[in-house]
């Protein structure tokens, strides 16, 4: 699509992946939390085990890797397997009129791309992702790019540089997120 989006799949049925989160989000009474860990470095159900800043993670992020037991045979377990070049799945929710701060994700390394798998479970068509081309400072114009990301498509982001997500809609918006890294030579990491 761009520089910053990847359409890695297109048109898929999700029904599954759907179901599974809502009956997992329903069992735990877990609808008011914003990130929870799908994989973890134990595989033992810790919800909190891949959330938050990297800084503040206990262990390197590629560890958290082993699906949470309540997943396992389940469609979300699939979907890590089938991306399996991807870790610390999470499933990330933004509330409705609420946006991210602008950041970069990961490592700080210009050789490093910092690369992102995003499903789409639930959202709308007021809530994007937006990608600046270089930081938002008082009294200065800077270009950015918007995307809507769409339910029944996979996508990859490139998170390396200035980016927020928002949600203008009345409802939240639910992402499933993995992680990975790639060097300038295409060797992930």
């Amino acid at each position: 699509m761009d520089q910053y989006v990847k359409l890695i799949k297109e048109n898929i049925d999700i029904s599954n992946i759907q179901e599974d989160i809502n009956k997992f989000l329903t069992e735990f009474d877990f609808w008011h939390l914003d990130q929870i860990s799908l994989t973890s470095h134990t595989g033992k159900d810790d919800w909190e085990a891949s959330i938050g800043k990297i800084e503040t993670l206990e262990y390197p992020e590629p560890l958290y890797r082993k699906v949470n037991k309540y997943f396992k045979n389940t469609s979300i377990e699939k979907l890590v397997f089938e991306y399996k070049e991807y870790y610390r799945w999470r499933l990330m929710k933004i509330e409705p009129r609420s946006t991210y701060t602008v950041h970069k994700d990961g490592r700080d390394d210009p050789d490093i791309k910092n690369l992102r798998i995003h499903i789409p479970i639930i959202t709308n068509d007021q809530a994007y992702l937006m990608f600046f081309n270089e930081p938002p400072q008082d009294n200065k114009s800077v270009n950015v790019t918007y995307h809507n990301l769409k339910v029944g498509n996979i996508y990859e982001i490139n998170t390396t540089n200035y980016h927020t997500a928002v949600n203008h809609g009345n409802k939240p918006r639910w992402h499933i997120v993995g992680v990975r890294y790639e060097d300038s030579t295409h060797r992930t990491h």
